[in-house]
């Protein structure tokens, strides 16, 4: 007797078996080949197809069961398709590959070797072989045993890429970032001294670290002697944690017999610089920070701080990460808003969520929120507003480029620089945007206002006179055309809108007839002096004419005496 169940399909357990790849078609059902080989009746093979078909999406349906917690949501993503589409090469590297989604497995490519030549500076500032090889150990356990938390970030799996694999790429990535934030730290402090000035420090934990630097370098044989007691105490507990992970310990719990290769570890007691393509100006360094900023381009910032905890020395003491890293960008425009703070930021996910909030300041950014009734409202272009009376200025000291103010048909608008890599990097920005829930959306806001009143090449150049935009483009059809396609297949939801109300002012303002007509007599009769001149001479000629008929109407009515 034949069991079925409920339904009247076999159980999974029963056909399972006699499944597999080759007997499958495409969309999971059954070949017949094998069952007409053994002579199954036409009944039990269309229950043998229903039984596998139902076997096949119960499969798949398992395989995307959830792996990360709810509660903890990615920061790094994946650009989506239809966004990426626009513009491929804008979410690509120029220079340096960083995080899993741009690894390439090459150990011979050049930036690859450069990376392995960071690590190893970071290692030889402790002056010690020993010590340094018990410090590369430490910082592969911990970022193996951090394994779960990092792919939490990512919102696209890298089952290809193993624990030992992805350690190891946080390894170089994370140290080639702290390698670059080191080598600022000290630009600022030499020109600092060059200036003959003092270097401001951002906090007391800072101007500490200024103190302990300003005491070893009057002390030259304490500067020579590798780490002092202090430092060596201070690092005991993580040796005695790196011991933990002794190979006689994971000999117990896996229950293998192996024997621990111990390489000698070539790294003399003397501090080595770094030579190589960066040194040696084979790549364009200023590109660096640039693929730093992108979307996909990115490590979690926590293992930054974790590497640098591990790998830091005396004289890193004090050293601020957060704001080394917004040195970095310094020069990126736009440029940073006066109000931010990065005690204020709270958890700092990657570099580009640090840039991202650095550049939109909470207070711009959400006044004049729209209410949830909010509708899409476009205004119009800039030369059509200027037809209008809408008078552009320059914003002097705006508090970040998002300070855009209408009033009295005087638009101010923070001044921008367009350059070449500005559309690469306002690309990536709105895909964070759109991607990251838990951010503002100014930035999208922004772009589409930008892409409203620049419509034309006589829109860029009309801002362009009026001083709102730096261009550093070839054209203005090209500044035009940049600002056009920011927004493409973008969403955005009315209701965060901050620029809302100004939107809602602008068109009240240009729908206003008597605000044309003015704009209109202002335009043709007031553009110039000449025609100043001559509408004062005709209003002139047309009072004395009106002064010559009524005297003469009066001279009519009544006639002098006697005449």
């Amino acid at each position: 007797m034949e069991l079925t169940t409920d339904r009247g399909i076999p159980p999974p357990t029963t056909v399972t078996a006699t499944s597999s790849t080759s007997n499958t078609s495409e969309d999971g059902s059954p070949s017949h080949d094998w069952m007409e080989t053994l002579g199954v009746n036409e009944n039990a093979r269309k229950k043998m197809d229903e039984a596998l078909w139902i076997n096949n999406a119960r499969t798949k349906v398992n395989q995307v069961r959830p792996k990360r917690e709810p509660l903890i949501p990615c920061t790094i993503f994946k650009v989506p398709e239809h966004i990426r589409r626009c513009d491929a090469q804008a979410y690509e590297p120029l220079i340096v590959p960083i995080g899993p989604y741009h690894h390439e497995p090459s150990q011979k490519s050049a930036i690859r070797v450069h990376k392995w030549r960071c690590v190893r500076y970071l290692l030889s500032r402790h002056r010690s072989p020993e010590h340094a090889r018990q410090l590369l150990d430490d910082c592969l356990l911990e970022l193996k045993a951090l394994d779960a938390k990092i792919r939490r970030c990512y919102s696209e799996d890298f089952p290809q890429l193993k624990a030992n694999v992805v350690s190891e790429l946080m390894l170089l990535d994370g140290c080639f970032i702290i390698h670059l934030l080191l080598k600022h730290a000290k630009k600022e402090r030499e020109e600092g001294k060059k200036r003959g000035e003092v270097v401001l420090e951002v906090n007391e934990e800072r101007k500490e670290g200024g103190q302990m630097m300003a005491e070893k370098e009057k002390g030259e044989e304490e500067q020579g002697s590798g780490l002092d007691e202090g430092a060596r105490g201070a690092q005991s507990d993580r040796k005695e944690k790196g011991k933990k992970f002794e190979y006689i310990e994971l000999e117990e719990r896996v229950g293998l017999e192996f024997e621990r290769i111990d390489l000698e570890f070539e790294i003399g007691e003397e501090e080595e610089e770094i030579e190589g393509p960066f040194a040696a100006g084979l790549f364009t360094v200023r590109l660096v920070p640039y693929d730093l900023l992108k979307l996909e381009n990115q490590i979690p910032f926590f293992i930054i701080e974790k590497l640098f905890e591990i790998l830091k020395t005396p004289d890193d003491q004090g050293i601020d990460l957060p704001e080394h890293a917004l040195g970095l960008f310094r020069n990126i425009h736009p440029q940073e808003s006066k109000s931010f703070r990065t005690s204020s930021m709270g958890q700092i996910h990657h570099l580009l969520h640090l840039f991202h909030s650095s550049r939109v300041s909470l207070e711009e950014s959400t006044q004049g929120n729209a209410s949830p009734e909010a509708t899409y409202d476009w205004i119009p272009s800039a030369t059509e507003l200027a037809m209008a009376g809408v008078k552009f200025r320059e914003k002097r000291e705006p508090k970040s480029f998002l300070d855009i103010t209408f009033k009295d048909g005087k638009m101010e608008i923070p001044p921008l620089r367009v350059y070449d890599h500005m559309g690469s990097l306002f690309r990536n920005l709105i895909a964070f945007e759109q991607c990251y829930f838990d951010t503002m959306t100014s930035v999208t806001i922004y772009a589409v206002f930008m892409d409203c009143i620049i419509d034309e090449a006589k829109d860029a150049r009309l801002l362009h006179l009026k001083g709102i935009l730096v261009n550093r483009l070839s054209t203005d059809e090209a500044m035009a055309g940049l600002f056009n396609q920011l927004c493409n297949q973008i969403c955005y939801a009315a209701d965060r809108n901050y620029l809302q109300n100004l939107f809602a002012e602008v068109n009240k303002y240009y729908n206003s007839k008597i605000q044309k007509w003015r704009a209109g007599l202002m335009r043709d009769y007031f553009k110039n002096p000449w025609t100043i001149l001559s509408v004062i001479a005709a209003v002139s000629l047309l009072l004395l004419t009106i002064e010559q008929a009524v005297f003469s109407g009066l001279s009519y009515l009544r006639p002098p005496k006697g005449s």
